[in-house]
């Protein structure tokens, strides 16, 4: 007996010693996924299923991947080892995982991508390796992965795209390598990339891109350089991009764009030039996108609409101008734009909008204008807009609102005047909108309730405060009884910060309530009755 104790001792000392082979306590069943996520292991358990199809190793503290760690699970499909401490990871590592089809390595500590270190995973689709530290991919790093359709490179700290670094992914279809360090992008560091759909450059460091970079891209939709360094762009960068349909380039330092520029972009759908340094457009600069439906010069420069710049634009729905310093909006300078949705113009210097300018957009549905220098509105500004919904007025200078000035809005459902100079609303300026919900007029210089004839049963917002009103207990004709008589769907009336002390039934003839004896903030009304006028007011 003594001689098998000492012998069983021995082998349970051994099992003691052994500080790399964990058991795992993962969930999961056969032939299914198993997760083994916050479990504190610090390598690969070794005790796992053959058959799992799935394995989540996630928020560990995995830190090294030795060659042939996961060559027991040869009906692997899908790997995670996001966010752990792997820094090396050493080639062979997924060797015997002929069926893998999606890999992630986020949220590690990886500098280096060495050659062969996805060897052998021939049905390996999508491949993330972001946020970790990597400075460098050696040639052949991506070679043999025939099947590879998304590589996600993004958040590390490359500084340069070797060529030949992805040339031998045949069927990659996206590319995201953002939020890196790139300041170089070499002629041939997308060569091979013949099906490549998707590339994205954004928030690196690129100055300059040589003409030819995406020469051998003909199957490109969609391109992001937004937040880089570039300062100009070759005429010729984009010729063999014709189905590219989205192009952003904002937040570079463009100042000026070269003609012919996007020529050949014939199916561009999107194009994103907001937060550079431009100060003129050409008028021939958009004339080939016929089919552009989204247009973004937000922050710029720009002074001027250049005469024709917007003629050849007929599926237009959404043009952003705001932010620039233009003063004027010549006239027809939307005149070919017949389905435009929305347009913003907002903090610009605009003074005046002449009439006929907004004619001929009868898809608009919305149009901003806020923070510009606008004195008067002209009563025929907004003739054949039927199918605006939001208008934007907001911090302007107006003072005066004339009779029928928004006559033509049948769909008009929200308006906003706040931040003004209007001291006067002309009996007639509502008369018109029948949809009107919304009616914003915080913020102006009158002293009287404005006439509300006009404002039908639809007006639920009412918000005036903020307004000069000259009254009080004793001088009670400003608000006069049954003003708001007409408004019966009126769910919130707005009047704080005013001095007003008491309003007589307002209402209606019947409802009576005095309230002097409480400020005045927001009122909700759910529903008009003549026997209940007002809820308890709620303080803003």
């Amino acid at each position: 007996m003594g001689r098998k104790l000492r012998h069983l001792l021995v082998f349970f000392l051994i099992i003691l010693k052994e500080p790399n082979i964990p058991e795992a306590r993962c969930r999961g069943a056969p032939s299914s996924r198993y997760a083994c996520r916050r479990m504190g292991l610090t390598s690969i358990p070794q005790n796992l299923p053959t058959s799992i199809y799935w394995l989540d190793l996630s928020n560990n503290q995995i830190a090294m991947l030795q060659p042939g760690a996961f060559a027991n699970l040869p009906q692997l499909q899908k790997l995670s080892l996001f966010d752990n401490d792997i820094r090396i990871v050493q080639p062979g590592t997924f060797s015997n995982l002929n069926l893998l089809q999606d890999l992630t390595l986020s949220y590690n500590q990886i500098t280096v991508i060495q050659p062969g270190t996805f060897a052998n995973l021939p049905r390996l689709q999508k491949l993330t390796v972001v946020w970790n530290q990597i400075t460098t991919i050696q040639p052949d790093s991506f070679a043999n992965l025939p099947q590879l359709k998304q590589l996600v490179l993004s958040n590390n700290r490359m500084t340069m795209v070797n060529p030949g670094v992805f040339s031998n992914l045949p069927r990659l279809q996206k590319l995201f390598l953002s939020r890196n360090n790139i300041t170089i992008l070499q002629i041939r560091s997308f060569a091979n990339l013949a099906i490549l759909e998707e590339l994205d450059l954004s928030s690196n460091q690129i100055q300059v891109i040589q003409s030819g970079l995406f020469a051998s891209l003909s199957r490109l939709q969609k391109l992001y350089l937004s937040s880089n360094q570039i300062t100009m762009m070759q005429p010729d960068l984009f010729a063999n991009l014709t189905r590219l349909q989205e192009l952003y380039l904002s937040y570079n330092k463009i100042a000026n764009i070269q003609n012919g520029l996007f020529e050949n972009l014939i199916h561009l759908k999107k194009l994103n030039l907001a937060s550079n340094q431009i100060k003129n457009v050409p008028p021939g600069t958009l004339a080939n996108l016929s089919q552009l439906q989204e247009l973004c010069l937000k922050n710029n420069k720009i002074q001027e609409i250049q005469s024709g710049l917007l003629a050849n634009l007929p599926r237009l729905e959404r043009l952003v101008l705001a932010i620039n310093q233009m003063r004027t909006i010549p006239p027809g300078s939307f005149a070919n734009l017949p389905r435009l949705g929305f347009l913003d113009l907002n903090f610009n210097r605009i003074i005046k909008i002449q009439a006929g300018t907004l004619t001929n957009l009868p898809r608009l549905q919305k149009l901003v204008l806020t923070a510009n220098q606008i004195t008067m509105i002209q009563p025929d500004l907004f003739t054949n807009l039927t199918q605006l919904k939001y208008l934007h007025l907001n911090s302007n200078q107006i003072t005066i609102i004339q009779p029928g000035t928004f006559a033509h809005l049948h769909q008009l459902q929200q308006l906003y005047l706040s931040y003004n100079q209007i001291s006067m609303i002309r009996p007639g300026a509502f008369a018109y909108p029948t949809k009107l919900h919304l009616l914003e007029l915080r913020s102006n210089k009158m002293s009287s309730i404005p006439p509300l004839d006009g404002l039908l049963a639809s007006i639920l917002f009412l918000k005036i405060d903020r307004n000069p009103w000259q009254c009080d207990c004793r001088m009670i004709t400003e608000i006069q009884p049954g003003l708001f008589a007409n408004l019966p769907q009126l769910k919130v009336l707005q009047l704080s910060l005013n001095q007003l002390t008491k309003i007589q039934p307002v209402f209606g003839p019947e409802g009576k309530q005095d309230i002097c004896d409480y400020p005045l903030s927001v009122w909700f009304v759910e529903s008009y009755s003549c026997h209940k006028t007002l809820r308890e007011p709620m303080a803003v």
